[in-house]
């Protein structure tokens, strides 16, 4: 029962993972959606969002401004007629009239109606004959007939529209839960780290990249881990949490277990140090725990000595800080000569050897703790 209630108050990430699978389904959740404007650039920054990913795109039109001119009677009929010829969705935004209709009458010379008419650019309305001319004698005296024609100009008028751009685009959500559902299928195809990171950052988002690398660094074996417990703390605030923010707060927390683990180690490997310093007698006394919660709480400082046969004067300016023997070789040195000095030599060595390491193989922190459990147990 008190399992249960823990549980109850304290919902684990395997909750999280139950509850996407009930509300979403086991797969991602996709969309279609259509955008509109001026031109393909615009909409597609309208789909740059924190919030929205794209997976695929078709562009159903390019978007143009073009103009048409058209021709009628009169300048209505002339729009209307311009007009029928612009594309369904699309605005005008100009329209002028070209040249507005007009009627001419002209007198022209010509031997029939058709040459009386023909190279005018103009409608010709009516051509009828106004003067008879004569034959003349063998030439002489002959005169052309005379037409009047009436020339009609029709409007013509000019449109300017606009076609907006319109893309069709697949899209998947970019927020906290979407992320989790990526790194479930990164999980289920067991995939590499550099497959992983095109499920992590499917924008190729610079900053991302960075971070997911620098995650990986930090917490090689388990950064994946680190992205969903910062995704259980963002759901539990805000649903509405994007990508980029969770990526770097999973960065940020990363940075910050990687520090507290230093400090737990350099902690760790100083207090070998001072029971080292102890054990071998390298220091008369020790400040260690009286500056537990100064500056320099993890330099702790002591009286010196020469040998463990030697008694110093307790003269307080010579106090110094205890050399870092589970780190430096150069000190660990002096701590090996110690080691024979007191006759723990092959003590020291069997104690390597029952964690299957030796002189060549183990580490400076290593031997330490040999040699001073060694001390410990003589």
């Amino acid at each position: 029962m008190k399992t249960i209630f823990i549980c109850y108050l304290r919902p684990t990430l395997q909750c999280i993972h139950l509850l996407c699978i009930l509300f979403r389904g086991n797969t991602i959740t996709e969309r279609i959606i259509e955008i509109e404007a001026d031109t393909v650039k615009d909409a597609r920054r309208k789909l740059n969002t924190n919030e929205l990913i794209v997976l695929e795109e078709l562009i159903l039109c390019y978007g143009r401004v073009e103009n048409i001119e058209a021709s009628a009677d009169t300048v209505e009929e002339a729009f209307t007629k311009a007009q029928g010829k612009v594309p369904a969705g699309a605005k005008i935004e100009t329209q002028n009239i070209k040249i507005a209709p007009k009627r001419v009458t002209l007198q022209v010379q010509g031997d029939n109606e058709e040459s009386a008419g023909k190279g005018k650019a103009e409608v010709i309305a009516s051509v009828s004959l106004l003067t008879k001319g004569r034959r003349g004698f063998w030439g002489l005296g002959k005169t052309p007939n005379v037409y009047e024609v009436v020339i009609f100009q029709p409007a013509v008028v000019e449109l300017r529209f606009r076609e907006r751009a319109k893309i069709r685009v697949k899209v998947r959500g970019y927020l906290a839960e979407d992320l989790l559902q990526s790194i479930q299928e990164a999980r289920q195809r067991n995939a590499h780290w550099t497959e992983t990171l095109r499920f992590l950052n499917p924008k190729n988002d610079s900053e991302i990249q960075e971070s997911l690398t620098k995650i990986r660094e930090l917490n090689p074996n388990s950064a994946l881990d680190t992205i969903e417990v910062c995704i259980e703390n963002f759901c539990r605030k805000n649903e509405k949490a994007n990508w980029q923010m969770i990526i770097r707060e999973a960065h940020r927390q990363a940075a910050l277990a990687r520090a507290r683990e230093l400090r737990e180690q350099e902690a760790k490997l100083r207090g070998l140090d001072v029971e080292v310093a102890e054990a071998f007698m390298f220091y008369t006394s020790i400040d260690w725990y009286e500056k537990h919660y100064v500056r320099r709480r993890w330099e702790p400082t002591g009286l010196p000595r020469g040998g463990y046969d030697e008694k110093p004067f307790p003269d307080e300016s010579l106090r110094k800080i205890i050399r870092r023997y589970s780190t430096d070789r150069e000190a660990f040195s002096k701590l090996e000569r110690r080691i024979k000095e007191f006759n723990l030599y092959e003590h020291y060595i069997q104690l390597l050897s029952e964690v299957g390491q030796d002189e060549t193989t183990a580490t400076v922190e290593q031997k330490c703790t040999a040699a001073h459990k060694a001390r410990k147990q003589r």
